[in-house]
């Protein structure tokens, strides 16, 4: 059987939303509202962009009053057919929606122009979403063309049996970050087709590499990764000298055999007689700053004699 298409996709969606008994609607609307209120992105939010619903749609009007007590504001959009853009205006307490293009409720000619930062979250109508925040709209693509220089929270509120497993999607469809259902919250992720982000650590590492690349060209090594335990090439298992060798790449282990060399340094002092103390304490002292640094260049395996050797000006 063949996938279904965008098309085919909202028409077994409205019929489906048709279907639903009003009173399992409203409470499922409830919770939803619920869940989003109860959110830390609609916590923290600095404003609220909600949509006039459709019959039909989840109805999420609920939520502007609760943002207002709060000291949010909030605002609708307001579609220009002739750009295919839409802008949100902010709705004040005492105004009312009027209706607007395709039937939708929007805010009146002098309501405020809102312009969105960074905390912005902004609820997205849709028929669908999949776990991924590709979103399944009307066709029109008003949000997004909205969405490509929203600096905020894009987050869809969808039931959870209208989740769709994947959603056909093209370039210019842009997800949202975050789904709320009647049930949870849920953090969109990355579908499996889409390569994984490097994190900041695996970027400056593979920058550190490449720097030392250019200044030492044949000490440019591909190194394990940091969260590998070291391993013996031939027989897999771990290598005891690998992880030795780890351990003493950590300042603080040094330190502690530093430590170790000076105590030893007080009980020899204590137990030495007059005329061989001072020899032996020399002695200690000199091994206390000589023999961390053998053994540290020593396993990192670089050659440590050239790298203390005395060279004469030419």
């Amino acid at each position: 059987m063949e996938p279904l298409n965008k098309q085919q996709l909202r028409a077994l969606l409205k019929d489906r939303r048709a279907a639903l008994p009003p009173d399992q609607k409203k409470q499922w609307d409830r919770q939803i509202v619920h869940r989003i209120a109860a959110s830390p992105e609609f916590q923290r939010a600095t404003a609220l962009l909600l949509y006039a619903p459709l019959p039909g749609e989840i109805d999420l009007l609920p939520l502007a009053r609760i943002a207002r007590e709060r000291g949010k504001p909030v605002a609708f959009p307001r579609c220009n057919t002739q750009t295919c853009t839409l802008e949100f205006y902010q709705l004040t307490p005492d105004a009312r929606l009027i209706p607007g293009a395709y039937g939708i409720a929007e805010p009146p000619p002098n309501a405020p122009h809102l312009i969105p930062d960074g905390d912005t979250l902004c609820i997205l109508p849709a028929l669908s979403f999949d776990p991924c925040g590709n979103r399944l709209g009307y066709g029109k693509g008003y949000y997004d063309r909205f969405l490509a220089d929203f600096p905020g929270i894009a987050a869809g509120a969808v039931y959870s049996s209208f989740l769709l497993k994947e959603i056909p999607t093209q370039p210019h469809d842009l997800p949202v970050s975050l789904l709320f259902t009647q049930r949870d919250r849920r953090v969109c992720g990355q579908s499996a087709a889409s390569p994984a982000k490097p994190s900041h650590r695996d970027r400056l590492t593979a920058w550190i590499k490449a720097q030392v690349g250019k200044l030492h060209p044949s000490r440019a090594v591909t190194a394990a990764p940091a969260t590998d335990a070291p391993k013996d090439p031939l027989t897999g298992r771990l290598s005891v000298s690998g992880l030795l060798r780890g351990a003493l790449h950590k300042p603080p282990v040094l330190v502690a055999a530093v430590f170790i060399l000076l105590l030893l340094s007080r009980l020899v002092e204590a137990r030495l007689d007059r005329s061989s103390e001072y020899a032996g304490v020399v002695l200690l002292q000199i091994l206390i700053f000589l023999l961390p640094a053998i053994l540290y260049g020593k396993l990192r395996g670089d050659n440590f004699s050239k790298q203390i050797r005395m060279r004469l000006p030419r």
